[in-house]
């Protein structure tokens, strides 16, 4: 997948009919996706699961008239995707809908912003993938595995976790980069090092709860009000999800990545 790749293939144009007329609609299908690196600088990555969220934008007015849109973003999993998701993807929808139905990387790129990343976006719309230099490369290691999202009852400290990145947004590349081939393990890394750099307790426990359960990584959304646990096949996850749920509501799915 390079810079130049067209989206089209989430998007889904149509004509219905309306109390005012006939009017002309844009969907896209797009993932569930937590974050749990923003690209600040140079490397972001966003992990998708293969439960739906859309976006539709259909217009309001007549032929002739100047045009109303109405704006939806729904789907099973909003509840369980990180907060920044519906804002993007109602702009990609919109700017979809102004160009027929077109969708580029660089309409993406110009509706992201510090924390709302080209990640995040990218990752919902294709799958889990790490940005690079403004390159969306899929994180194809991390197909067919199983993850369960938690909805925390107590969310962490979103304030400390943007702090910890910001400031130390180099150190957490260097780990993604140094571990380019190992997804989990650079995942399960850059939880280690949020916790050294905030010292918040409620991180600690989620790593040791992540070894106890056998996950294969554990990552913390930018938000942080969602932890994903991730395992190699569904019974693992099940057998993980009833520990899981008493921390918060629990969602069970599959990674999804871009051609898998």
């Amino acid at each position: 997948m390079v810079a130049a790749l067209e989206f089209s293939r989430q998007l889904h144009t149509g004509i219905v009919l309306t109390a005012t007329g006939i009017s002309r609609c844009v969907e896209i299908e797009a993932y569930t996706v937590l974050t749990p690196l923003p690209m600040v600088s140079q490397v972001g990555v966003g992990i998708a699961f293969d439960v739906p969220v859309v976006a539709e934008a259909c217009g309001l007015g007549g032929p002739g008239l100047d045009e109303e849109i109405e704006i939806r973003v729904y789907g099973r999993g909003l509840a369980f995707s990180t907060p920044h998701l519906p804002h993007l993807l109602e702009d990609a929808v919109t700017r979809a809908y102004a160009d027929n139905g077109e969708l580029s990387f660089t309409m993406l790129i110009d509706s992201s912003s510090l924390i709302t990343g080209i990640e995040t976006i990218i990752a919902s719309l294709e799958g889990s993938t790490i940005v690079i230099d403004g390159i969306p490369i899929p994180l194809h290691e991390v197909a067919d595995l199983w993850g369960i999202i938690v909805r925390l009852d107590e969310p962490l400290n979103k304030e400390k976790i943007i702090e910890a990145i910001l400031t130390n947004i180099g150190t957490y590349e260097d780990i993604v980069l140094s571990n380019i081939n190992n997804a989990l393990e650079a995942l399960y890394i850059v939880t280690n090092k949020l916790y050294e750099n905030t010292d918040m307790t409620p991180v600690r426990q989620i790593i040791r709860k992540a070894d106890r359960l056998g996950a294969l990584s554990v990552f913390v959304d930018v938000s942080g009000q969602y932890v994903a646990f991730l395992f190699d096949n569904y019974d693992d996850a099940a057998n993980a999800s009833t520990v899981l749920s008493r921390q918060g509501a629990v969602l069970e799915a599959p990674i999804t990545v871009l051609g898998m």
